[in-house]
Order: C-alpha cells, then structure tokens, then sequence
C-alpha cells in the first residue's frame, strides 16, 4: 500500500511542478497553495501511511483548487486586436553570443479564440536536425509597473510599457527529448508588431536572461507589373508572398492536428512537413504518445 502512494506521490508532485508557471501567471506566489502542498508531504513523509494517504488527497484539492483559477492577478487578458496583430510568423537566425541561433515561432488563435503560439529552436553547434520544440500559452499584457516592479525585469526598461512597446507575459513549454520545463517569456513588440525581444525568467522576480531579437515574416510583397509602354507609370499590385501561403497552409493542417491529437495524425503532419515550424513538437507528441 505504501509503495502504491510513493508512486502517487512522485507523479503528483512532477504534475505540480508542471503547473507551477501558469498558476503563478494566473496569480499565485512563492508563498501559494501549491508551496503549501509541497510543505505538508514534505511534513507528513513520517506519519503513518493512513495520515500519509489523508494528506495527499487534501493537497490534491488545494492544488486543483488553486492552480485554476481564472482570476488573473499578473496582468490582464488580451484583446481581440492584440490577438489578431500578435498572430503571424517570427524568426531570426544568426550570431547570438558565441553561437548561431536559429529560431522560428508562429503566434496564432485556436478554436476557442485562444492565443498560442509553437515552433523551434536551435544552436548551430548541436547535431543535424535537433531542434528544442516551443510552446506558449496563458498570455496577459503587462503595464510598466507590472513587468518593472512585478517582474523585476532590469535589462528592458519596462517605462516603454506603457508608450511605444506592447508588453506581454506567457509560459513557455520547452522540450527536447524526454526533458521538459517551463519558465516565463517576458516580451516587449513595437507597436506594429513587426518585431519584438524577450527576457526569459524560471520564476517571477528571479534574475534570466535577454533573448534575439524576432522579425515577423512580411505577409505581403508588392509585385511591380510594369507597362511596356514607353513613359509608362506602372502597376502596382499587393499578393501574398508565396512563402506566407505555405505558412497559412500548414498552421490550417496543424490546427487540424491538435484538433484530433491521434498519433496518426501527428506522422502525418511530419511526414508533409518533415522541416516544419511546428516539426519539433510533432515529434516530442509521437514520442509520449508511443509511451502512453
């Protein structure tokens, strides 16, 4: 029986770690609910395997309870027009340090109007073809005192919250592999959106690190049919770039994977995009999948 709640205790407390950022975005602490779980197994690993038992179903209610909660007290939700100006597709790719980066990240809304975002990442020393996957969730916009004060954020003067810069907050999923974190992805986009740059924490308030700087892939070109006639002005015309097309094309067929979340469909995602922005998440899903 014992050995039976040890294993429920391990899965337990790998589940609590997973919620943990997205309970502090949605207003926890260093000081919550689920630091207090942690507090009573820690204090209750002595006792009897009854009080042992008791103890864990009382911390799962608190954590449940608690990590939940809609209430958002780290910024506020977004609106309808920063959700349709965030979504499109960033990247960079060059030096960074002492080493060649290559990122790709597509912003986009699910069916429930949700924003999200997935894609890539790598650094030009690891082996052909590793990627680490990136998943975002649980945005909220930040005022200046909010990322400054809230955050602790230093490195990007966090005044430009509330003038030039669109300050935002979300939990960024890594995984490459079998290993998996999360931590905190603090950015600041101009007002147009057409790039931004962020400051990755593992905890609000605690010291991270500046990112690369992320330009959005121009969603149009223009395309000059000029006249063959002599002293001819021209015509000007805008038509999506046909890289964008591709893009749309397959974030259409990866909704249509999330959507059904079947290990078929994750192959078949991979085997029509092999390279994909969302290949690296493909592939970590097959592998838990495989395991489930």
């Amino acid at each position: 029986m014992k050995s039976t709640v040890i294993e429920f205790m391990k899965t337990f407390l790998s589940f609590d770690q997973s919620l943990l950022p997205t309970y502090i975005l949605n207003g926890g602490g260093r000081s919550s609910p689920v630091c207090l779980a942690r507090l009573m197994l820690s204090q209750g690993k002595s006792r009897s395997p009854a009080t042992w038992i008791m103890r864990v179903l009382i911390v799962g209610i608190i954590a449940t309870s608690f990590a939940f909660t809609e209430v958002s007290q780290a910024g506020t939700l977004l609106t309808k027009d920063e959700k349709e100006g965030l979504t499109g597709v960033y990247s960079f790719k060059g030096p960074f340090k002492e080493f060649q980066v290559e990122v790709i990240l597509e912003f986009y809304q699910d069916d429930a109007n949700n924003l999200k975002a997935g894609g890539k990442a790598r650094i030009s020393d690891w082996p052909e073809g590793e990627w680490t996957a990136e998943e975002f969730h649980s945005f909220r916009r930040l005022s200046a005192s909010e990322w400054e004060q809230g955050w602790g954020v230093t490195e990007m003067a966090g005044q430009r919250c509330d003038s030039d810069r669109v300050c935002i907050v979300a939990v960024n999923e890594r995984s490459s592999d079998d290993d998996r974190m999360s931590v905190f992805r603090l950015m600041q986009f101009t007002q147009d959106f057409g790039t931004f740059q962020s400051y990755t924490v593992p905890r609000k308030g605690e010291p991270g690190y500046l990112g690369v700087v992320l330009t959005r892939l121009v969603d149009e070109q223009e395309t000059h049919a000029e006249d063959s006639t002599a002293g001819s002005t021209g015509n000007t015309s805008i038509q999506p770039s046909l890289e964008v097309v591709h893009l749309q094309m397959e974030l259409a067929f990866w909704q249509s994977v999330e959507r059904h979340g079947g290990l078929s469909m994750f192959n078949a995602y991979l085997a029509k995009y092999p390279d994909g922005v969302f290949s690296a998440i493909a592939k970590l899903k097959i592998q838990q999948l495989g395991k489930s």
